[in-house]
């Protein structure tokens, strides 16, 4: 005998599963945006982004075309959600780079050229995410605001252990510092896959000379090292994100 659809036994029950679903569906939908992530940054690391089709990071992801589809309009979309996702380990390279102990204030700045090459040359996804090698800034606007960002960084950094005097645009000046880096790095990744050491040295000539117009060379170091918000690392959990 079918039960009266009115029955309050049923009406109860489809209660439920009015709360349940929109609960069900949202963990499905990031399980699913979770695959996509991780099997996009798996082929990051084995291939160019222009080699890896949407339909290939579907298949490998075993996640349906039309769901990736609701989930990013396309490759490029789910490259530049991705360098969000896995920022923290960006982070925590950048961060480490310009804690090390330097002898002047510019050993911060060759610390973080030299760290930021280093992981980009031993692991081809972070080159293609994190140094708009390959995604450009067409593709993913921020990374202009990740120049700044780091650029902050570093004069946390030199701040932590020098005392600097202060002048006027410091933060655009170091924000340029970073797209010499980039601009100096760029032709080494496109012509051999990676930044050479002759490439990752000029480099390091190029911003140290355009620094010492704002910068003197010597500065006086800190009795004691002080510590700013910019230099907090993410929590260190974050760091699965970048796991192999």
């Amino acid at each position: 005998m079918i039960e009266d659809e009115g029955h309050p036994r049923l009406v109860a029950e489809r209660g439920l599963l009015r709360v349940k679903s929109p609960r069900y569906a949202q963990a499905r939908g990031e399980a699913r945006r979770l695959l996509l992530y991780r099997t996009a940054l798996r082929l990051l690391r084995e291939k160019h982004v222009e080699d890896i089709t949407y339909q290939e990071i579907a298949r490998e992801a075993g996640v349906p075309l039309a769901s990736c589809y609701h989930f990013f309009p396309g490759k490029m979309e789910l490259m530049a959600a991705l360098i969000d996702h896995v920022g923290p380990w960006f982070r925590t390279v950048t961060v480490a780079a310009v804690l090390k102990p330097v002898k002047s204030w510019i050993g911060v700045v060759d610390n973080l050229i030299m760290d930021i090459t280093t992981s980009g040359n031993s692991d081809l996804a972070f080159a293609q995410l994190f140094t708009s090698w390959k995604i450009p800034r067409t593709s993913y606007r921020f990374h202009d605001y990740a120049a700044r960002e780091i650029a902050g960084r570093i004069l946390a950094g030199i701040d932590r252990q020098f005392v600097r005097p202060r002048f006027a645009d410091e933060l655009e000046v170091f924000t340029f510092a970073m797209r010499i880096v980039s601009a100096g790095v760029a032709p080494s990744m496109e012509i051999h896959g990676s930044v050479t050491d002759f490439a990752r040295a000029e480099a390091q000539r190029a911003t140290t000379s355009y620094l010492l117009n704002f910068c003197p060379l010597l500065l006086d170091r800190r009795e004691a090292p002080i510590e700013t918000p910019e230099l907090a690392l993410p929590d260190p959990g974050l760091e699965a994100l970048w796991a192999r």
